[in-house]
């Protein structure tokens, strides 16, 4: 009840300053699938060609230190509707269950609020009672499940799915501005834009973007023994990367042709991060080995594994991009460099609304608009981040990260992994079996498995674990 009476009472908080400010702001909140935070020129990657979104970057405030709570498209998207951990909704991998309509969304509060709400785009959290329209949704056009063609996607329109023509980007981008163009005037609107790119299947793209890198060389992440392969990888992702921002570059524009920039908050994000040869792996939290070199590269025990699975929680899989434009409101161009949980987009999207968060409803997250707004200080700031994960529901991993250091557990498998993130931002050395961090290791599960219990994770609850057989039992 602390977590709950804490969010409420900021959102509050927050929200009297904005409305004294000005009437309830619009919100497009645009979503990609499968989009590193490295994935962008304005984070320092040349190799990508993202000048929409690095010139939108120029008008908004970046939050780097922005973290999904599990590195999996439904568990994240899970914790970003419902500010619950993945646990307890019951999400704990992809398509694994649907998202029921017993925990409160966002979206629901502010459509109760009066807001006309739409999504366009990939939903992956179930259909019938579990669909967008019975959780907060005026308007749904996308995908109900997890991924399809990048061209002539099937998708429902009108309640049917059909297939239809063209590139999916461009399809949802269009489709995102009619809804705008065509809302309700009495009222502000808030859409989520769910992008299914870049996901794989990368390709294709359209023609003026695969010309510019089709015969281009990409380099890759700095470890030892990439497979070759990774290379094509990195052409496909990166282009998908830039088809994405020319469909960004067209949204804003429209939003500018219709005199709605001042008064529209639009938000930049994905929904989790991803891997091409970072740390020797591919794809996500739920990704593969890369390296010609053994996986006991990280962790002795690792090459026990099955296949060539690489079960992870690095900051690659967890980091997602992140820029936040609210003219008057953020500074442009600044950096807020607090730790952010996607559990925290509830309240925080609820305190800019002006919606009053339901007394008893249970939120984990915690608003941080009173970072937006200069209202609270670094030094104020303490936002430890739970990850939740069983990949393939198979291997059970549990992390906890600090502003100094992350621990990452197998509750399946007998292996971990410990960084100092001063010291190593780039989680390079594994200070896990390490005999001279066992004190840190021992202090670290001590306050993870604290959190873990304090949101009733079934680890720690009687009877069979309820998401895999494959329990290593404490």
């Amino acid at each position: 009840m602390k977590t709950i009476a804490y969010s409420v009472l900021t959102g509050v908080m927050a929200l009297s300053a904005v409305c004294a400010k000005q009437d309830r702001p619009n919100i497009l909140f645009i979503m990609t699938d499968d989009q590193a935070a490295w994935t962008t020129g304005y984070s320092g990657n040349k190799q990508a060609m993202t000048p929409a979104l690095d010139s939108f970057r120029e008008e908004a405030a970046s939050l780097p230190n922005t973290f999904v709570n599990s590195p999996v498209c439904s568990p994240s998207r899970a914790t970003l509707m419902t500010s619950r951990y993945p646990s307890e909704v019951k999400i704990m991998e992809y398509s694994h269950n649907p998202l029921s309509p017993e925990f409160e969304t966002w979206p629901r509060l502010l459509q109760k609020n009066g807001y006309h709400t739409g999504l366009i785009g990939k939903w992956h959290l179930g259909g019938g009672e579990s669909h967008p329209t019975k959780l907060g949704y005026d308007y749904f056009m996308g995908l109900l499940g997890g991924g399809c063609s990048p061209v002539n996607p099937p998708l429902e329109v009108d309640g049917k799915k059909i297939k239809v023509k063209g590139f999916m980007l461009d399809i949802l981008t269009e489709d995102a501005m009619k809804f705008i163009e065509n809302r309700p005037k009495d009222k502000p609107f808030m859409l989520s834009l769910h992008y299914r790119a870049p996901h794989g299947a990368y390709l294709p793209v359209r023609d003026e973007i695969w010309d510019k890198v089709k015969d281009k060389a990409y380099a890759l992440p700095d470890f030892p023994k990439l497979k070759p392969n990774l290379e094509k990888m990195m052409r496909g992702y990166l282009a998908s990367v830039s088809h994405y921002d020319w469909n960004f570059g067209r949204l804003m524009k429209k939003l500018d042709e219709l005199g709605l920039r001042e008064n529209t908050v639009v938000i930049v994000t994905s929904d989790h991060g991803y891997n091409i040869g970072h740390h020797g792996a591919t794809h996500k939290g739920n990704g593969d080995w890369g390296s010609e070199l053994p996986r006991s590269y990280h962790h002795k025990n690792l090459d026990k594994l099955p296949g060539k699975k690489m079960p992870n929680m690095w900051d690659t899989s967890l980091s997602p991009p992140h820029l936040i434009r609210w003219p008057e409101t953020v500074k442009p161009n600044s950096t807020i460099r607090q730790e952010i949980n996607f559990i925290d987009f509830f309240p925080t999207l609820c305190a800019m609304a002006g919606t009053q968060i339901p007394q008893g409803t249970v939120v984990r997250g915690k608003s941080f608009l009173p970072l937006l707004d200069g209202s609270q200080g670094d030094e104020e700031w303490n936002n430890p981040l739970l990850i939740q994960h069983d990949t393939h529901l198979t291997y059970v991993l549990r992390g906890y990260r600090t502003k100094k250091w992350k621990i990452v557990t197998s509750y399946s498998h007998n292996y971990g992994f410990l960084y100092d993130l001063e010291k190593d931002p780039g989680e390079t050395k594994n200070l896990y079996e390490n005999p001279e961090y066992k004190q840190v290791r021992e202090r670290l599960t001590k306050e993870m498995e604290s959190k873990m219990k304090a949101v009733g994770d079934p680890l720690f609850l009687p009877g069979e674990y309820p998401f895999t057989k494959k329990r290593k039992k404490k």
